[in-house]
């Protein structure tokens, strides 16, 4: 797996497909993924808006 692939240089990605075996991965194309237990951030409960009186408290809040 690649995270910030958008960084990777063209040399970045020879070396990455070097790495990879030459044949297909069956993973890939098999129906074994699930979003089970997913929570979307996008679509997750509405934010409720809370006051803190100090730094402290904010970090308390931010937590819970």
């Amino acid at each position: 797996m690649v995270d910030e692939a958008q960084d990777l240089s063209a040399a970045h990605w020879k070396i990455l497909r070097a790495m990879v075996p030459s044949e297909e991965d069956s993973d890939l194309d098999s129906d074994s993924d699930t979003l089970a237990g997913y929570r979307s951030v996008l679509h997750g409960l509405a934010p409720s808006p809370r006051g803190a009186r100090n730094g402290d408290e904010e970090i308390d809040l931010a937590v819970e």
